[in-house]
């Protein structure tokens, strides 16, 4: 059974215009969790975070299939895709460093509307690492994630709409839901959360440390 959390996303993004079709942009991304389980061990650090950075490029589709929000004919509304990719690091009961980076990448479409506001989902699949050493033990991980977000264009906003300006920024929030599984390593062997299989060592899908098991330490207390 694959284990499923709740994110919700706060982001910038950094956009750059090549053409009337095509366009580059820069992505950070916070996702907020409804879970401390990620990495499998329920300690001191509250809700696990995920964050991103990736680099993408996006399509204009057209106006197409037809006007969704009925606005004014005179504003741009337009479909397009989004493909991206980058590192992605997570913020739990885990050590922070350069070497805990993974990857991660992403497929999107959306709509463009009244010169300035985008409504997009994405699905993608990433990678992520929680060691810490204390624990003696490593922790991977991989998840699928669907998200829908918001988001404005704030330098049109601010400065009014130019169809030749080629750089803008866009805020965006968004909320999401990711599977995900994890295998955990350390002195006491090998557990695995959310995979469906028969081995001893899975939880199917507990998503915790089992006490009887092992020994989480001070400030980390497992669940039964």
């Amino acid at each position: 059974e694959i284990l499923n959390l709740i994110r919700f996303a706060l982001g910038l993004e950094l956009d750059y215009s090549i053409n009337k079709r095509w366009k580059l942009y820069l992505d950070f991304i916070a996702n907020y969790t409804d879970s401390d389980l990620v990495e499998g061990v329920n300690g001191d650090y509250k809700n696990d975070w995920f964050y991103a950075v990736n680099l993408g490029t996006s399509y204009n589709l057209g106006s197409g299939f037809s006007n969704v929000f009925k606005t004014n004919e005179n504003f741009c509304n337009y479909w397009f895709m989004t493909l991206d990719g980058g590192a992605t690091f997570l913020l739990g009961d885990n050590s922070y460093n350069f070497s805990t980076l993974r990857g991660n990448a992403n497929i999107g479409i959306g709509y463009d509307f009244h010169n300035f506001y985008r409504i997009y989902a994405k699905l993608g699949k990433g990678s992520y690492v929680g060691h810490r050493k204390e624990f003696v033990r490593e922790a991977d991980g991989d998840y699928f994630n669907v998200s829908l977000n918001m988001s404005a264009d704030i330098i049109g906003l601010l400065f009014g709409y130019n169809e030749d300006r080629r750089f803008t920024v866009y805020p965006h929030v968004g909320v999401g839901q990711s599977q995900y599984r994890v295998t955990i390593r350390n002195e006491q062997g090998t557990q695995q959360f959310g995979f469906n299989n028969d081995n001893e060592y899975n939880t199917k899908g507990d998503g915790h440390l089992p006490v009887a098991d092992h020994d989480a330490g001070p400030g980390h207390e497992a669940l039964e």
